[in-house]
Order: C-alpha cells, then structure tokens, then sequence
C-alpha cells in the first residue's frame, strides 16, 4: 500500500514536470519566437533574392559614338582660321597684317583688307565671313566654309555673287533655316549660301 501510495506521487510530479517542460518548451518557440527569426523568415528571404534577381541588369552591347571634335573660328594677326581637332584650315588673310607669304593677285578668295567679319552656324558646320578685296570699295564679298566638306562657296543670289554692305555683313546671323544677311534668308539650309531669289537688291544702307 506504502508503496503504490509513493509510486502515484511520483507519476503525478513526473506528469507535472513533464507537463511543464513541454509548457515552456512551446511557449519558447511558439507563442514568443524570437526577434530575429520572426523578421527575416525563410520565404521573405526567397521572395528578396528574387526580386534583385528580377532587376539585375543585363549587359547589352551599344555602338560607341565618338565624340565630334569642336569647331573653333579665330581671327588673329589677320588670319582667319578654323580649327577642327587638330586640323586648322586659314580662310582668309589679310596682307597688311598677315606674316602669310602669298602673292594676292591671282587669288580670287583668300584675302582680304580692313576688318574681317565672320560667323559660326549653332550646328558648327559652316562659317560665314566677307572678305574686302579692293580697299576703295565699301562692300564686301560673302563665302561660307562648309567644315564637313572642307569647301568654301560664294554668297550667291539669283546664280550670282552678291556685294554686301559692311553693316549687312556685321548683322549677319545664323537661324534655323540657314544664314541671313540683312532681310535675306539661305534658301536650303543645308546650302546656307544660296539666297532666296526676290526682286529686292541687298540692303546698302
């Protein structure tokens, strides 16, 4: 009878021990988990991984553009120059001022006297400039220099070479369109020295 009666106590403090260790056992990773496995559990870990997958970005092979070399007009020592890299091409000089050992009698563009005017399109692909060729004369004759081609092309309205005025030469500008010299506009702007044919001569004022 005594020892029924110590085995009974014995399994009833067992069940109670046992009971509270599973108790706590389950309260531990159950009801309280800890800090860090609840905020970075497995699947959001999955779920990051695949969204850095989704974004990486994928090599993609892209023609390489080098860069155009600027086009620089200068007007030094009575030297027109333009330089384009490393190339620089003389326009125009003037023989009063010019160290440039060139007989001008023969030349038909290339040389000029007084002040030089001169204007770059916004694109940098040509140059206007009028050159005084006779030192009496007040009018200047327009050219532009074509940089891509490497040409230069006379001012011209109705097929012909146009005289124009100081003051019409200084007020020249560059457009959209193309070169406008006093109220004439270039007809094609990819030919800027072709004026608009009209009835109306150049401004001489």
């Amino acid at each position: 009878m005594e020892g029924s009666r110590h085995e009974k106590a014995a399994v009833t403090i067992a069940s109670y021990l046992i009971g509270f260790v599973t108790a706590f056992i389950l309260y531990a990773n159950v009801i309280a988990p800890s800090q860090g496995s609840y905020l970075v559990p497995a699947v959001v870990t999955n779920n990051v991984a695949g969204v850095v997958a989704a974004v990486t970005p994928v090599a993609v092979d892209v023609p390489v553009i080098p860069a155009k070399p600027e086009t620089k007009v200068t007007y030094l020592d009575g030297n027109l120059e333009v330089t384009v890299g490393d190339t620089i091409n003389l326009l125009s000089f003037n023989p009063d001022l010019s160290n440039a050992n060139v007989e001008v009698v023969d030349l038909v563009q290339g040389y000029h006297y007084g002040e030089m005017t001169y204007a770059i399109s916004e694109d940098q692909k040509f140059v206007f400039f009028c050159e005084r060729q006779d030192k009496s004369e007040p009018t200047c004759s327009g050219f532009v220099y074509d940089v891509n081609a490497d040409r230069i092309y006379s001012v011209i309205k109705n097929g012909t070479p146009v005289s124009i005025t100081a003051r019409s030469a200084s007020d020249t500008i560059w457009t959209l369109f193309g070169l406008k010299i006093g109220s004439h506009y270039s007809a094609n702007p990819k030919a800027p020295w072709v004026l608009i044919a009209d009835d109306s001569t150049l401004d001489l004022r």
